[in-house]
């Protein structure tokens, strides 16, 4: 007798799979760095043993004096995740190096959570063989020079490669009763960023909507239309922290608030757009700031003029007085 199985159940829009993404780090330590450094030169890496992050073959590249001239002019060493497999892989990545002394200053960039929004959850498609990452990394003074104990104790370099690895899950029973903790890729003019679907729940659910009304799949990228890449990471930066971006803050509160072009006017236009009334409200306060301190700044001027061209007409009228007295 043929044992039976239970047929995967479908989501409510008629799925059977959700698209997930599976994380993994491996430490690379490179060993008599400064040995091994000089060498080799400008283009020549030095590999780590291939790591498998679910089922994909994954190797480090470190370039110590940069992949190419122009990065090694600039002083930079260069990273590298290179696919190591006979397929594709669709996936995001974190590279640091470590800090050794115990104070975790790691020095590097983080796609998943980071600071540095220009790959901020941006997401990776690498063909067999080719490679990710940065040409210029670090700068190789900052780590041999100014920090050596913190980067390079012992003479040992510590490379700490995160891979977030996207695959297709098949959809089981019991996700079918609740919310489903999924990744869904945005399309936002040919770059592609990714949001879990539970934080969009609870944090902006008129773009969830908008994802349904697009398709009928939330497996397919979610091509987001007039809106441009810089405005939509922003926005997703926000949903995600809460707060503006440091580097969005600096251009709001150097907008003009009548310039319908500026990057304030577009975020404005965004936060209406997705139903965000606390980005609107940030933007707006940030703004003001900005314009209060211009205004400021030009009346400190204009009156700082009008007291020179008053002194002035006053040392002429003195200067008058006197001749006429002598």
């Amino acid at each position: 007798m043929e044992e039976e199985t239970c047929p995967l159940l479908k989501s409510p829009n008629g799925e059977t799979s959700v698209k997930i993404m599976k994380k993994s780090s491996y430490v690379f330590s490179v060993q008599n760095y400064t040995a091994r450094v000089k060498r080799i030169g400008v283009g020549n890496s030095i590999a780590s043993p291939p790591f498998v992050v679910e089922g994909y073959s994954f190797s480090v590249q470190f370039y110590p004096h940069g992949k190419d001239r122009a990065a090694h002019a600039h002083g930079r060493m260069s990273v590298f995740i290179r696919n190591e497999s006979s397929k594709m892989v669709v996936c995001i990545s974190a590279i640091h190096i470590l800090d050794q002394s115990g104070f975790n200053i790691h020095r590097g960039y983080s796609s998943f959570d980071g600071d540095r929004r220009k790959s901020y959850r941006h997401v990776l498609t690498i063909k067999p063989g080719g490679q990710r990452g940065s040409d210029r990394f670090l700068w190789r003074e900052l780590i041999e020079s100014k920090h050596p104990k913190y980067y390079l104790p012992g003479d040992c370099l510590k490379i700490r490669a995160t891979i977030g690895v996207f695959i297709d899950q098949p959809l089981p029973f019991a996700n079918v009763l609740g919310p489903f903790d999924r990744c869904i890729f945005f399309q936002v003019e040919g770059y592609l960023v990714f949001a879990e679907e539970s934080v969009l729940v609870t944090r902006c659910p008129t773009l969830l909507s908008f994802c349904h009304s697009q398709s009928n799949s939330l497996s397919e990228n979610i091509v987001i239309p007039d809106i441009e890449r810089n405005v939509f990471v922003g926005v997703l930066w926000f949903i995600y922290n809460q707060q503006l971006h440091k580097q969005d803050k600096l251009a709001i509160y150097n907008s003009k608030p009548d310039d319908m072009d500026s990057f304030f006017s577009k975020m404005l236009a965004a936060a209406d757009r997705f139903n965000l009334k606390s980005l609107r409200s940030q933007c707006e306060t940030m703004n003001f700031f900005g314009n209060a301190e211009v205004f400021l700044r030009e009346s400190c001027y204009a009156m700082k003029r009008t007291f020179e061209k008053s002194w002035r007409n006053l040392r002429w009228l003195w200067d008058s007085e006197k001749i006429k007295e002598a």
